[in-house]
Parts: C-alpha cells; sequence; structure tokens
C-alpha cells in the first residue's frame, strides 16, 4: 500500500472514530438535561437559540470556546461536497456555535415538526473551523429527540424535516435529493450513509 494510500484509510478511520464519539457525548448530554428539565418535548422551544443553547446544551459540556449568534469569522466558509459553498444550508451558519474540549464545534438548531414533536438538529464540525469545512469530510448533521435518541439527517425515526423519511443507500448515495453524498450534491445525508455502512466509510464514499 502506497503512502497515500495509508495516509487517505487513516484519515478516514480517525473521522469515523472521531463522529461516533461525537454522537455518544451528545446523546449523552440530551439524556443529562433531560433529567433536569424532564423530556425535549417540554422544553422552552420559544427561547431563542444563544437562550436555549445557554440553558439546555452548555451546561453538559466541557466548552472551551463559544461564539453567540453572527460572531462566525467572515472569512470562515462551510463547502457543499461538490465543492460549493453553502452557508446558508440549515440556515445554520449565524447561529451560536460551541467548541466543546475534543475541539468539535456544535451548532443547534430548534425545530418542531408539523404533528408537534420536538427536536433539534445537531450540526458537527469535528475539527472546529479547520479546512477543509466540508460535509462529509468533517460536518455532519444529526437530528437528536427524547431520551437522547440521535438519528443521522436522512435515515431514522426522528419526525421531523426529512430524517424520517428513511432513504435506502443508493438514495442517500445517488440520489436526486440536493443533500446526497456524493461529489456532485451537497452531503448532509453522508453521515447517514456512514451509519448505515455500519460506522464505516466505504470505497464508494465520496471521500
Amino acid at each position: 500500500m502506497t503512502l497515500p494510500a495509508v495516509i487517505n484509510k487513516y484519515q478516514k478511520q480517525e473521522t469515523v472514530s472521531q463522529l461516533a464519539a461525537i454522537y455518544s457525548l451528545v446523546s449523552q448530554a440530551i439524556k443529562r438535561a433531560e433529567v433536569d428539565y424532564e423530556s425535549i418535548n417540554y422544553w422552552d422551544f420559544n427561547l431563542d437559540s444563544q437562550e436555549f443553547i445557554d440553558k439546555y446544551i452548555k451546561p453538559y459540556f466541557q466548552v472551551i470556546k463559544e461564539y453567540k449568534q453572527n460572531e462566525v469569522p467572515r472569512n470562515i466558509h462551510n463547502y457543499c461536497i461538490n465543492g460549493t459553498v453553502c452557508d446558508d444550508y440549515f440556515g445554520y451558519y449565524d447561529l451560536p456555535k460551541i467548541i466543546i474540549k475534543n475541539g468539535t464545534s456544535l451548532t443547534i438548531r430548534t425545530s418542531a415538526s408539523g404533528d408537534g414533536t420536538r427536536f433539534l438538529t445537531f450540526i458537527v464540525d469535528l475539527n472546529g473551523f479547520r479546512k477543509p469545512n466540508m460535509y462529509g469530510r468533517d460536518i455532519f448533521a444529526f437530528s437528536a429527540s427524547a431520551g437522547g435518541k440521535m438519528v443521522p439527517y436522512g435515515v431514522g425515526d426522528v419526525h421531523g424535516g426529512t430524517t424520517h423519511i428513511g432513504y435506502n443507500r443508493d438514495e442517500l448515495a445517488n440520489g436526486s435529493d440536493y443533500r446526497a453524498c456524493n461529489k456532485s450534491k451537497g452531503g448532509a445525508f453522508c453521515a447517514a450513509l456512514i451509519v448505515m455502512d455500519g460506522w464505516q466509510i466505504k470505497d464508494d464514499y465520496p471521500w
């Protein structure tokens, strides 16, 4: 195996390891917050983003840095997996962010589905603001609901947005949805592809 291939393999393994770790951390934090504030379904979703994070999220992480609304450095951009700038993806770019002890950036958006189910969208950047800042490489999207249930965008049972639809693997990787995990699309479904593949980055993953 050539050196570039070895490095590539290591980077993929490290990405999966980091993603699994933050998946667990967020789930445990939600469960701890629910001990103090009951189920997510009873949290105050009328709070603005900063108040919500200050009350329900920050106390359950070791926060080393935070960015309030619109404080993200303007020279930092996020990229879809097709290489285009997608700062407005999920409408989260200017939302408050926290950097936790392991260097991961967390952005949380509060949502309610048509039937009133409350859920959170977590956008995680595994290495904070360091490059590549790209969906499917270091940025991934999850939903969290009552009981600390974590679901990657595009597969699962959290109702709201498109998360509950439960796309099959081919749709996640090659579908026409602009969030599909391939190099012509956005990449928001890449976490779903990794989880569906048994927490692996397979050879056809758009690395």
